[in-house]
């Protein structure tokens, strides 16, 4: 390899021209200190002399990648995605660029590179007569290139190694500018061209664009025939501004951008394919194309062409076409030389065929849809349910979304590996999912620092929206990416989950979008002088699936809870989340520990409230997700579902009656009830729903210790008799509010959780329940215990029904309506309560507690008879603090003259 160097004498045309080498490089590199005449208002003057390059090693490298996957970058390139869809004229484009101003703080130091062709020295003079002039410029060339170096050179020094192109050393230079301005051959750029780019560059809008004149769109097209999918990828002209795949001739590149380059260019590789496409799939950057002058009326600000070819799609094609055939002829082998075609998401025709929407293809351009990459990193975690879960995902056309799947490629997994394990599972869904959905990382066992870079540039090309893998150690750091892309959700499941998450196929793309946007937290409480049962619960808990979600758990003990108790709370350990322990001193009734148990810290805060008599199933927890995600974070979340049962009843206890057996509706569909889980035991609250039982139940308890303006009674309802149970206040609540709970129904009442003994307050009125017979009780708390789910759970149609689908009961079992159960809680809160219905359903019980008009007859003396209260109290309090006189007979010996009692 030659390198030339000429450095510049004179102010217009003396110059020398310097050798240096360029590390692994077959090319040759003429690089000149050159330096216009300033044009504009406090420009630098040169430099005086060449400043050494810097080559970094592979550590330092991969340091140097962090600045492309800040937030920063993230937010830009979401944020103007509408701007850069609205059509622009060349003068609107200038008058934004005409208000930035580049003063010495502002002005960025510039290397232009140019590549060598016989009409080199004319594009060198346009550069240097750039109202905005570079701070270097190389001429790269190639070996064919001699002759004419020879010709113009005047200083040369010779190096030559056995090394592949120029691009690969460019990317590895520490460079002293802050831009690199690449500049084709034949290309001519006007005076003032460099300084409008610049000035774009300065703007929040192309702050991080790639912009050009002339730019190409690429359209993945895929063709049916014989039942065979032919993709291929073809090429369309851009003339008009607009965001383009391809921007062609000249490319001003901010210098961290180098890093992202791949070292290794296809000779057959169109330059500007490979530098737009590579910046798109590895960091991000949106390519855009200026309109065009059509008048020449702003020559200054475009670029000329020094030859015929101005259609780029020709060159283009002929290269993907050649990619293609290469593909085709070694489909065994690894797809090393292809780079990173599979990393790149090209536009697919907005159009669809009616074989897509059999298959349940969703393109990019569909209304409302979103994008699912599933990651990979080992295929021993790609089993069954993961190719279920994936191809579920792809195959359903009502939840928007659009899968992409992607391999990080540190192990023998590549993507010829995923389409064939994905057809050993349904042939159809391999076949019907678009190979430019499947991407490689590329990422070299030695390179795991790669990671979170590379697959965040690519979740911004790819518009991705949630990212779902499985959780192992070596994906562990994509949790990082939370910082940068906030926007994105990242879930990791555990591969214990994969068998019961197919549910989440259904769910919308915006209602994954908020997986995290809630916890659920565990609340144990004890009171139990036995530890057994507590021991019990804790190991049943221990042993649930939880999706790998942070779940914060905390135990209530009561002052008679037992010491083993205590121990078992002290030592267990929960990797989940945060352990929090609480121990009574003085002793409460069950219904205050278990009011008073949790109060949520925000909306997004749901708690499991189980006791020491409940066992749950190892599915509660996804149950429960699945519930929450389902019918609260959905489009139309419902506001009078008050929580989520883990427990399908055999009993009724809410009539006055008796208690009563109970059937649920047919069909083994999951249904709502307005009565609230009890006896059952264990259930799911919804935040605000126990925000306002916490308000109502303070406001109806003062009232009954006080003057009673207020009777609230449920009409049939065995609640109202419990004058001090929480169970009677959520009875009142509900009825009036016509809330309800989501209920599980399957064969022979299995659910997520049973009671293996009854509370104490449930069996102390044995002989109004006619318990106290023998044996009775032991039967009735048999009635309580229903089988546990514990390897799957089977839905109707493998899924939630929508919400108008759910059979609805009332709170004593019976079939209802919910607007019969508004209906009704509106006439009994007529009854009840002066204020009229609120509408607004804002959680607030205000409108049921307002008492009628009473008179209330107060005793003329009553300050007399505080007073005397008062006194009786110091008159008790000052005989307490008297020492009282005690008589004591001392025995003494007979021998002593001692012998009568001494009184003390």
């Amino acid at each position: 390899m030659a390198v030339i160097r000429q450095q510049r004498v004179g102010m217009l045309f003396c110059a020398t021209l310097t050798c240096f080498f360029l590390v692994a490089t077959s090319f040759y590199a003429w690089s000149s200190h050159l330096k216009n005449t300033p044009k504009i208002k406090n420009q630098r003057q040169p430099q005086s002399s060449i400043p050494l390059i810097e080559y970094l090693d592979a550590a330092q490298l991969a340091d140097s990648v962090s600045p492309l996957w800040s937030q920063s970058w993230y937010s830009v390139h979401r944020n103007n995605r509408k701007e850069l869809e609205n059509q622009r004229k060349l003068n609107e484009i200038i008058k934004l660029a005409d208000t930035i101003e580049l003063d010495e703080s502002q002005q960025s130091s510039v290397t232009a590179i140019v590549l060598c062709n016989p009409q080199v020295q004319q594009q060198v003079d346009a550069i240097q007569s750039q109202s905005v002039a570079p701070d270097f410029v190389w001429i790269v060339c190639e070996t064919e290139d001699d002759p004419i170096v020879q010709q113009q050179r005047q200083q040369q020094e010779s190096v030559r190694k056995n090394t592949e192109i120029w691009i690969g050393d460019v990317r590895r230079i520490r460079s002293s500018t802050e831009y690199v301005w690449i500049v084709d051959k034949d290309t001519l750029p006007g005076q003032r061209y460099l300084e409008l780019l610049m000035k774009l560059a300065h703007t929040n809008t192309y702050r991080e664009i790639l912009l050009g004149h002339r730019g190409a769109r690429l359209t993945s097209i895929t063709n049916d025939n014989d039942n065979t999918h032919d993709q291929h990828v073809s090429c369309e002209s851009v003339v008009e501004y607009q965001p383009v795949d391809i921007v062609n001739d000249a490319w001003l590149l901010r210098s961290e951008w180098l890093s992202a380059l791949s070292p290794y260019v296809n000779d057959d590789a169109p330059l500007g394919y490979w530098i737009s496409r590579n910046l798109k799939a590895v960091v991000g950057i949106q390519s855009v194309t200026l309109p065009e002058d059509n008048d020449n009326n702003y020559p200054d600000y475009t670029i000329t062409i020094n030859h015929e070819l101005v259609d780029i799609c020709p060159s283009i094609n002929e290269y993907l076409s050649k990619a293609e055939g290469h593909r085709a002829n070694n489909k065994n082998e690894e797809e090393e030389t292809l780079g990173f075609e599979n990393d790149v998401v090209v536009q697919k025709p907005s159009a669809t065929t009616a074989t897509d929407k059999e298959e349940g293809d969703v393109t990019e351009h569909q209304s409302g849809s979103g994008a699912i990459m599933f990651l990979m990193d080992e295929e021993v975690h790609l089993d069954m349910a993961w190719m279920e879960l994936i191809c579920e995902m792809h195959k359903r056309a009502d939840n928007n979304a659009v899968v992409h799947l992607a391999t990080t490629g540190r192990g023998n997994l590549h993507i010829n590996d995923i389409v064939t394990l994905i057809s050993t599972y349904n042939s159809k869904c391999a076949a019907s999912l678009p190979r430019d959905h499947i991407h490689s990382l590329q990422i070299m066992e030695t390179q795991s620092n790669q990671l979170v870079p590379r697959l965040t540039r690519l979740v911004m090309a790819a518009e991705i929206q949630v990212v779902i893998h499985v959780q192992q150690e070596s994906l562990d750091s994509i949790q990082t990416m939370k910082h940068m892309l906030p926007d994105v959700t990242i879930i990791g499941l555990p591969h214990h989950d994969l068998n019961h998450v197919t549910w989440m196929s259904e769910l919308p793309v915006t209602t994954l979008q908020q997986w995290h946007d809630f916890t659920v937290k565990m609340v144990l409480t004890t009171e139990s002088n036995d530890a057994p049962p507590f021991e019990r619960l804790l190991r049943s808990v221990q042993n649930a699936g939880f999706l790998g979600d942070t779940v914060d758990i905390t135990i209530f003990m009561e002052c008679t809870s037992h010491v083993k108790t205590q121990q078992l709370a002290e030592t267990l350990f929960w990797p989940h989340g945060e352990k929090d322990l609480r121990h009574r001193i003085v002793p409460t009734s069950r219904s205050w520990m278990f009011a008073e148990s949790w109060y949520p810290s925000s909306d997004n805060e749901y708690a499991v409230i189980l006791d020491d008599g409940i066992e749950v199933s190892p599915l509660f927890y996804i149950w429960t997700k699945y519930s929450i995600l389902k019918y609260r974070y959905n489009p139309t979340p419902k506001k009078n579902l008050f929580g989520v049962s883990l427990y399908s009843p055999r009993i009724i206890d809410s009539s006055e009656e008796q208690r009563e057996l109970f059937e649920p509706p047919s069909g083994y569909t999951p249904y709502l009830m307005q009565a609230p889980c009890s006896l059952g035991g264990g259930a799911v609250y919804f935040p605000e729903h126990w925000r306002e039982f916490h308000d109502f139940m303070t406001a109806r308890i003062a009232d009954q210790d006080s003057h009673q303006l207020q009777t609230i009674q449920v009409p049939g309802a065995r609640s109202r008799h419990w004058k001090y149970s929480w169970r009677r206040y959520l009875d009142e609540l509900v009825y009036l509010r016509g809330n309800v709970m989501l209920y599980p129904n399957f064969e022979d009442n299995a659910s997520f959780s049973t009671r293996h003994q009854l509370p104490e307050h449930a069996t102390k009125h044995q002989a109004q329940d006619n318990l106290d017979l023998p044996g009775a009780a032991r039967a009735v708390a048999g009635l309580f215990t229903v089988p546990l789910l514990k390897d799957t759970f089977a839905l109707p149609d493998r899924q939630l029904p929508d919400w108008g689908d759910l059979p609805v009961l009332d709170l004593f079992g019976k079939p209802a309506t919910l607007d019969i159960l508004a209906e009704r809680g509106k006439e009994l809160q007529q009854q009840v309560s002066s204020c009229l219905h609120s509408h607004e359903n804002d959680y607030d019980p205000s409108d049921l507690l307002c008492a009628f008009a009473h008179v209330v007859v107060e005793e003329k003396e009553e300050g007399d008879k505080k007073k005397k209260k008062k006194q009786q109290k110091q008159q008790e309090e000052k005989k307490q603090s008297e020492l009282p006189t005690k008589l004591v007979t001392l025995y003494l010996p007979t021998n002593t003259n001692v012998a009568e009692a001494t009184s003390i």
